[in-house]
């Protein structure tokens, strides 16, 4: 079952990379793009918990980091913290404003700590003053997103189709990915 939680991973992994890059990417707001490899991260941990979510946070962000002009594994990073944050919070009676906050909430934290990086690794080209516009744009994006990657994001990490109610009663004691 160890390369069925791998497989799964990287097949989500790969279509939300499709997506960026075709999608996602096309489109702006004051020069603002979207990121939803943030969102992959955000619905694994809310899913499979601390560990599984840190896990797909490294490779996410090392996939992304193909895509960027900037110091390969900063994104994985911040997607390994985010991604054991994130599935570390245990709330019960999860519903659909529950994983909206969660996924606002970690949309901007992820953008706030990548500029946080970006400075203390002194990379001035990267960290800009329109920082409030990125985290607007990608919040926004992702709450728009999520309400359609969760359904296919829980069909593929649990085989379920229930979407929300999958995050609701989400077991704790799920497979170790590796």
């Amino acid at each position: 079952m160890m390369n069925s939680n791998i497989v799964k991973s990287v097949v989500l992994i790969f279509v939300t990379a499709i997506l960026q890059i075709s999608v996602i990417d096309r489109f702006s707001v004051s020069h603002v793009h979207g990121d939803i490899f943030p969102l992959v991260v955000i619905v694994a941990s809310l899913i499979k918990g601390p560990e599984i979510g840190a896990t797909v946070g490294l490779f996410t962000g090392l996939v992304e980091d193909l895509f960027l002009p900037t110091p390969y594994g900063l994104s994985s990073l911040v997607y390994v913290l985010l991604g054991y944050l994130i599935g570390m919070i245990t709330i019960e009676n999860r519903g659909k404003f529950y994983v909206i906050i969660v996924v606002a909430f970690g949309s901007a934290f992820s953008q706030v700590l990548w500029a946080l990086l970006a400075i203390l690794l002194q990379q001035p080209n990267i960290f800009n003053s329109h920082i409030a516009s990125i985290v607007m744009v990608v919040t926004v994006i992702n709450i728009l997103v999520s309400l359609l990657y969760l359904r296919f994001a829980s069909y593929v990490l649990t085989g379920s189709q229930k979407g929300w109610k999958t995050i609701s009663t989400v077991v704790r004691d799920a497979e170790p990915l590796v």
